[in-house]
């Protein structure tokens, strides 16, 4: 759904919105810059505020010191600050060569800004300090480079999209790390990006405006390197180690409070942002041990998924780098991708472990390396008892399971049922109850160690308006192990027993 709210524009190329929330400047490739009064939004009714431009491009606006700034789309085009009071307009670059995009930083000391070149450099994004003019190139070779958008508020990273016949998105380093493709297979001539929130963008294409998911793909430009164990980001693990997203953020989707870790843990990793720092490999470690876990995943192969294995590969001769795969290469596998499913019932349980990632240029140079992760391992299974439902010293232990009991007593006689539920370091729950054909009369749990005493009632109060009766105790104990993705529930315990009381003959 949308509406039109003005008509009549004479080849507009961007819009950009004020802080009133009631107007809205538009640039024309015409070479117009107006202003716009929304509920009054044709485009006689607008107001000019300069104009004489040479296909000027994308629009950035700068409301809070009263300016707007343009790039020209021409062999010797320029970058214009417009007075948005008065309309004068001051040519601060020069040379540009068929420029398009354009973004300033936070400080307005430095323009960003997007050529469609047709020299050796290609199609470039290039940094000028507007100080003096001089040009960084950041990325060469793109194809028809289009609008910049900053990725993170903390200017690492811009999107740039990719016009035919690439039609992709490209995050560029501020810092001068190059391009890396982040999104393949976008609409025919996507055009600008918007950050709807980290991971989700809205690309606006030829046709269409498409939505592009990031987040399941760990793409996050200014995100941590190792970003946390699974669903468990790495802030919300305590310095205990164990993870606790209820206490971060109770509405969170994955709630586990307090738990370790165990079995196999995604370690997930940071691809984009290794990618953009230059890194082509990364090792795992574990207290300073070498790591070479693989494990088994899917690849896209255009038609259909294929099975593949993920894993470390020699770098001469040396064993344990794993690849950083490029984004375009990411996009393939299955999702989300893992950088490295850790065994983790090699470790120690019941005990902290440091686990560090190292990242390595093409050659194996030390690049950077995440901050370490203590993480609390436990492995261990959980163990329980569940003895005979007993009257006395009398048990039900006949082959059809039957308790007898004295009708004359049975007020008194008391019916018990002794079990136990444990976890050697206390990381698990247990649950017990009594079941009377299919009503739960008795049901109670807790944290293990458990329980503070047996279950213990009258014979007269479990047969209710019974004379015979049939029962089903159980009890049950749950590790809270968690692998980040799901809890450990291989190393649960339960036991069963079912009994009948009938009257002693």
């Amino acid at each position: 759904m949308y509406q039109v709210l003005g008509t009549g524009y004479n080849e507009p190329e961007d819009v950009k919105a004020s802080q009133d929330g009631l107007h809205a400047y538009v640039i024309e490739r015409a070479g117009d810059l107006v202003r716009v009064d929304l509920s009054s939004a044709d485009r006689p009714a607008a107001t000019v505020v300069a104009s004489g431009m040479t296909a000027p491009q994308q629009l950035f606006l700068d409301e809070n010191a009263g300016f707007a700034y343009t790039v020209e789309y021409a062999p010797s085009g320029r970058l214009w600050r417009i007075d948005l009071a008065d309309g004068t307009m001051t040519a601060v670059l020069s040379g540009l060569q068929n420029a398009v995009g354009l973004t300033l930083s936070n400080d307005r000391q430095s323009a960003y800004i997007s050529e469609q070149t047709t020299g050796p450099d290609a199609g470039r994004v290039s940094r000028f300090q507007l100080s003096n003019g001089q040009r960084t190139a950041l990325a060469t070779g793109l194809t028809a480079p289009f609008f910049l958008t900053w990725a993170d508020s903390a200017e690492t990273t811009l999107y740039c999209p990719e016009r035919d016949p690439v039609n992709a998105l490209v995050a560029v380093s501020a810092a001068g790390g190059g391009a890396t493709v982040a999104v393949t297979g976008l609409a025919v001539r996507p055009s600008s990006i918007a950050v709807v929130s980290p991971g989700v963008l809205l690309a606006c294409c030829n046709d269409v405006i498409e939505e592009v998911l990031l987040a399941s793909s760990g793409l996050q430009p200014d995100g941590p390197l190792v970003q946390g164990i699974g669903f468990i980001p790495f802030d919300w693990i305590t310095a205990a180690g164990l993870a606790d997203t209820t206490d971060a953020d109770p509405s969170y989707f994955y709630q586990v409070q307090n738990v370790p870790f165990g079995g196999s843990l995604p370690v997930m990793v940071n691809f984009l942002r290794a990618g953009l720092d230059g890194a082509s490999f990364y090792q795992v470690e574990v207290d300073g041990n070498l790591r070479t876990d693989q494990f088994s995943t899917a690849i896209w192969d255009g038609t259909q998924y294929v099975p593949t294995v993920f894993g470390p590969q020699l770098l001469d001769g040396h064993p344990g780098y794993y690849p950083v795969p490029s984004i375009s290469e990411l996009m393939l596998y299955i999702q989300p991708l893992p950088g490295c499913y850790l065994d983790s019932t090699s470790l120690a349980s019941g005990a902290t472990h440091i686990i560090t990632v190292n990242f390595f240029d093409s050659t194996g140079a030390p690049v950077e390396s995440a901050d370490p992760l203590t993480v609390m391992v436990d492995n261990n299974p959980c163990s329980v008892s569940l003895a005979q439902a007993a009257i006395g010293t009398v048990t039900a232990t006949t082959q059809c399971g039957f308790l007898g009991y004295n009708p004359a007593t049975e007020a008194t006689d008391q019916l018990t049922i002794a079990y136990s539920a444990g976890q050697p370091e206390g990381y698990a729950t247990w649950s017990f109850s009594v079941t009377k054909a299919a009503t739960t009369i008795y049901s109670t749990g807790g944290a293990v160690p458990g329980p503070p005493a047996p279950f213990d009632e009258t014979v007269a109060a479990a047969l209710g308006n019974c004379t015979v009766a049939a029962f089903a105790a159980q009890v049950y104990v749950a590790a809270t192990a968690n692998t980040g993705w799901g809890r450990c529930s291989q190393y649960d315990r339960s036991a069963l027993q079912a009994f009948a009381l009938a009257p002693t003959p």
